[in-house]
């Protein structure tokens, strides 16, 4: 298993346990909610009911021994029975001899099983300030809520007021949550395993890239300077077995090797500048730029060049400035590499032409050769390190794979583009394109 699958499951697993986390701490807290909303109203209910009872048991006593009753009372009495049936609560109220004076709906709990729980009441240690003592029984695989309340009336008498109610469809409420809560969470659990695998890979695909693109660059940058190394080395041991000659009579065999050297430093500056790109440490210094202008200079600088392969250099740009806004240095190594380029595969007395031009938003120049020209495949890969489209004219003229790279980098972090024209046999045209740099743009800069 390679590092990047191993990372792809550790991210998975990671995944998939903030997802298990989460959806637990938040089923926990329903839950505790939903439990507590449930007991609160149950133990509510039957307290007022309790209450209630309690405030009408003198009404009770008088109808029990047939003593005239308010109409008024009657109907509020009725009406808390109605209640009391609604809710499924069934009630005993005992006097002071523990006799019952009424009750309803108590089936199944008998007369011994609820005096032993008000004698509890009496013994068992309990908050003073509460009256109302609540108790969770369990009967015939059924789950009860019993409330006992005692009180003293005016004429200082004990009574007990006990409610009771079914409470199994509430508990099998909170139990069918808990289940569906457990089945949801190992559902996730399980498509968060598929999902979260398969969005890692998905996320991992940039990350292999980069990597294989690292690996083939460190391979092309190792056999790139594996070879003027082994010509260094091959010359330098030629030397060592004449120590008798001179170093005029050497000299061919030390010249080779000094041009090898001077190849690899070349490698080595531009595999330099492309590292320091890649970690995000190349400084733009970005300025105005007349470009028109840079790009005449350079044209003169490259001169010498063309001359010493017959290539001659014809530059047509316009006299009014082409300005864009840029890191100056870096646009110039921009044009040396594309005029550089043109002219090592340009035949003699070929012209190579730099044009520029101005359009309504942007400005181009343009390096034009009559070259070998490019194939399509070419032109989608020219810009990939190390890529040459003649490697034995490119070694022969002393090219890294390199340049167009750097150049194509440049051009993308000055916010311009390169655009590429040209067939097998028929030259090639580069052309780079940068925004214009306008007068208010340069009023403004010049401002801050």
């Amino acid at each position: 298993m390679d590092r990047l699958n191993k990372i792809r499951l550790k991210l998975t697993l990671v995944n998939t346990l903030v997802l298990i986390s989460l959806s637990l701490f938040v089923g926990i807290v329903i839950y505790l909610f939903l439990n507590y909303n449930v007991e609160s109203g149950l133990a509510s209910n039957l307290k007022i009911y309790s209450s209630q009872l309690a405030t009408n048991i003198e009404y009770i006593e008088a109808k029990e021994s047939a003593k005239p009753v308010e109409g008024e009372k009657l109907a509020a009495y009725e009406e808390l029975l109605s209640g009391l049936y609604e809710e499924r609560v069934g009630y005993m109220i005992w006097n002071e001899d523990f006799d019952i004076l009424q009750q309803a709906d108590m089936d199944p709990f008998t007369e011994e099983e609820m005096l032993r729980h008000i004698l509890n009441y009496f013994t068992e240690t309990r908050d003073t300030g509460n009256p109302y003592v609540l108790q969770d029984l369990e009967l015939n695989g059924r789950q009860y809520k019993l409330c006992t309340y005692p009180i003293v009336n005016h004429a200082g008498e004990l009574k007990v007021v006990q409610t009771v109610k079914n409470i199994s469809p509430e508990t099998s409420l909170i139990n069918n949550f808990i289940k569906t809560m457990a089945l949801a969470l190992v559902m996730g659990a399980a498509l968060s395993v598929v999902m979260g695998y398969i969005l890692s890979g998905r996320s991992l695909i940039p990350i292999r890239e980069s990597m294989a693109q690292q690996e083939a660059f460190l391979a092309d940058a190792s056999h790139e300077l594996r070879t003027p190394i082994s010509v260094i080395q091959t010359n330098l041991e030629v030397v060592r077995t004449s120590p008798e000659e001179s170093v005029a009579e050497q000299l061919s065999w030390l010249d080779n090797a000094y041009k090898e050297t001077v190849r690899m430093n070349s490698i080595v500056s531009d595999l330099l500048f492309l590292a320091l790109a890649d970690a995000g440490r190349v400084e733009l210094k970005k300025e105005a730029i007349d470009i028109g202008f840079l790009a005449m200079e350079v044209t003169e600088r490259m001169l010498p060049l063309g001359a010493k392969k017959r290539v001659n250099l014809l530059a047509d740009i316009p006299a009014e400035p082409l300005m864009i806004y840029g890191d100056k240095n870096q646009i110039t190594q921009v044009l040396v590499i594309l005029i550089d380029n043109a002219i090592k595969y340009s035949k003699e007395n070929d012209i190579v032409t730099i044009t520029g031009r101005e359009a309504y938003y942007d400005v181009q120049i343009t390096i034009s050769d009559n070259g070998i020209g490019l194939s399509s495949e070419d032109i989608d890969n020219i810009f990939r390190r190390f890529y040459r489209v003649d490697k034995t004219r490119s070694r022969s003229e002393g090219g890294t794979g390199l340049g167009l790279s750097i150049a194509d980098w440049i051009v993308k972090q000055n916010k311009g583009s390169i655009k590429v024209k040209s067939q097998p046999g028929h030259g090639t045209e580069m052309i780079v394109i940068f925004l214009k740099y306008s007068e208010n743009e340069r009023n403004e800069n010049v401002n801050r």
